[in-house]
């Protein structure tokens, strides 16, 4: 379903405009719009969906300093999965810190060198050795979903589980409007898990997969 098809759903359940005929009050339309794209983000925040992973464009260079902004990779990273470093013909795969094993592993130091390790600290990706030259990195991650903005627009949510974002933004709708939305909550949070175990069974059937075919 587009965004248009979505409000419009929403709006109707709302009983604020006719249900079979197109909408027609802007600033209802505006405020079910964020609704939607509230819940979209909610989605999004509550679990790493398949339809979330992203390779970003491999264009984004290391030039000798030692941490570089994720959103001048990407504004819409949300977790990263791995980072590859390609130099020339040459990749690899710098090894991941988490919080305790930078404290660890890591001292203060002007160290030059291609980067064997890398962590996420403020927003930011620090790498050791601090690059000697300039690298190119790929990223591959969990990306947030862009809002949606024009009335035509869609994503992998509206598409598979527009429902679900419809049940959402009514129950939205009628906080707003001070009257009763469990119902519909309810029956957010009930898409919600099995849309999470859906996708935790896809990963997993994909991960036999791919077990099974190195084993052939």
């Amino acid at each position: 379903m587009t965004l248009q098809e979505i409000y419009s759903e929403v709006i109707w359940n709302l009983n604020k405009e006719t249900r079979g005929t197109a909408p027609t009050n802007a600033n209802l339309i505006s405020s079910t719009k964020l609704w939607i794209n509230n819940r979209i983000k909610a989605i999004c925040k509550t679990h790493n969906f398949y339809f979330m992973e992203t390779t970003n464009p491999d264009n984004f260079t290391l030039n000798g300093t030692q941490s570089y902004s994720i959103d001048s990779i990407s504004p819409n990273i949300k977790d990263v999965l791995n980072l590859i470093l390609v130099d020339g013909t040459q990749i690899s795969r710098p090894i991941k810190w988490q919080g305790a094993e930078v404290e660890s592993k890591y001292s203060q130091t002007d160290t030059l060198g291609e980067p064997t390790n890398y962590w996420v600290w403020g927003n930011k990706f620090w790498f050791y050795p601090i690059p000697d030259k300039v690298y190119v990195i790929r990223v591959k991650s969990y990306n947030w979903l862009f809002d949606l903005v024009n009335n035509v627009d869609t994503n992998e949510i509206t598409k598979r589980y527009p429902q679900l974002l419809i049940n959402g933004a009514t129950a939205d709708g009628f906080n707003w409007l001070q009257e009763d939305a469990s119902l519909w909550e309810q029956k957010f949070q009930i898409g919600l898990g099995e849309i999470i175990r859906e996708n935790n069974r896809k990963v997993n059937q994909d991960y036999t997969a791919k077990i099974r075919l190195r084993l052939k």
